[in-house]
């Protein structure tokens, strides 16, 4: 019998098994159920322009099942000295404006604090000289396969 919790905290479960000649067993354990973690990816910001105002476009996502909803969840960006918020649609795309003063900085930040349902995902940072050498960030799809090939690792939540 499978069974799935819709929020975290501890659970009581008591199972009882009954035989073929009619006796049965009872017992109770506990199930913890933690946060579940997430992944964000950054897409570039390009690194050739000029400073001020420039978007920044952040897709935060479930590590377990990159197809579920994350409307709702607010992202924090930073690049040099310049920090914006942005709230993720059901797909998990949050864009920001960050003003960049007079240059492009090599570093973009994003973080998720977490919530009810999601730990927190801190500060993961894109490199902006590797993506101008090498082109475009990952997207969502590539982020999921790097997850269920295990080259991505969330922090478990404490």
């Amino acid at each position: 019998v499978a069974h799935a919790w819709a929020a975290p905290g501890t659970f009581s479960v008591v199972v009882t098994v009954t035989d073929s000649s009619g006796v049965s067993g009872t017992d109770q354990f506990f199930v913890e159920v933690t946060r579940r973690n997430t992944a964000i990816a950054i897409d570039p910001v390009d690194p050739t322009g000029s400073g001020g105002v420039h978007p920044v476009s952040v897709t935060l996502v479930d590590a377990i099942d990159a197809t579920a909803p994350m409307a709702g969840r607010t992202i924090q960006v930073a690049a040099a000295s310049s920090t914006a918020s942005a709230v993720t649609s059901a797909a998990g795309l949050a864009n920001a404006s960050l003003d960049l003063g007079s240059s492009i900085p090599t570093m973009v930040s994003a973080s998720f604090g977490g919530d009810t349902l999601y730990a927190v995902t801190p500060g993961f940072l894109k490199d902006l000289v590797r993506i101008g050498r090498y082109g475009r960030g990952e997207g969502l799809r590539d982020i999921a396969h790097r997850m269920e090939e295990g080259v991505i690792h969330s922090k478990k939540a404490s």
